[in-house]
């Protein structure tokens, strides 16, 4: 196949809209003893081209990587707005969970405190008839402890009359 290359790089300077060229030129023989010589064509900058080159370059990347970075800012802030949201819908979630527990722990209270008004009123009532009764009592006591003593004053008047009749 190859049997020897050789390779020599000519520099020639040509003036093409600014761009100089470099020229890389490739010598091998093959094996039936004929010569193949290939070119290459490449551009060949000057430093202050090299310099601006890698300055669109560097700008480039520049503003690819600011693009990228834009990107991912507007992604976290629809990121957070949506988070945001989410935190809000946790917290009504959370807050009517809260009212609809108190609401129940209300009416449980109202409900206690209408058996206790309920039973209040009973034991206020109960009172009542028992202080009349035991006031009721009392007056039988008075006006029975009266008839016996009238009963006595009778009897002792009926026994005097009686004694003074005879």
């Amino acid at each position: 196949m190859v049997k020897r290359m050789k390779v020599v790089q000519l520099w020639l300077q040509q003036q093409n809209d600014g761009i100089q060229i470099q020229t890389k030129t490739i010598s091998t023989k093959t094996n039936n003893g004929d010569q193949l010589h290939i070119t290459a064509l490449a551009p060949h900058h000057s430093r202050a081209q090299d310099q601006q080159l890698k300055k669109a370059s560097f700008q480039n990347r520049f503003f690819e990587n600011y693009k990228k970075i834009e990107d991912a800012h507007s992604e976290l802030g629809d990121l957070i707005s949506s988070l945001d949201k989410k935190v809000n819908e946790v917290i009504e979630k959370e807050e009517r969970e809260f009212f609809s527990a108190y609401k129940l722990h209300l009416m449980k209270l109202h409900k206690d405190l209408s058996v206790c008004k309920e039973m209040l009123s009973d034991q206020e009532y109960r009172l009542k008839r028992d202080s009349l009764v035991v006031s009721l009592e009392n007056s039988i006591n008075h006006f029975r402890l009266d008839s016996l003593r009238y009963a006595k004053v009778d009897a002792e008047q009926k026994k005097e009359i009686a004694s003074l009749k005879s």
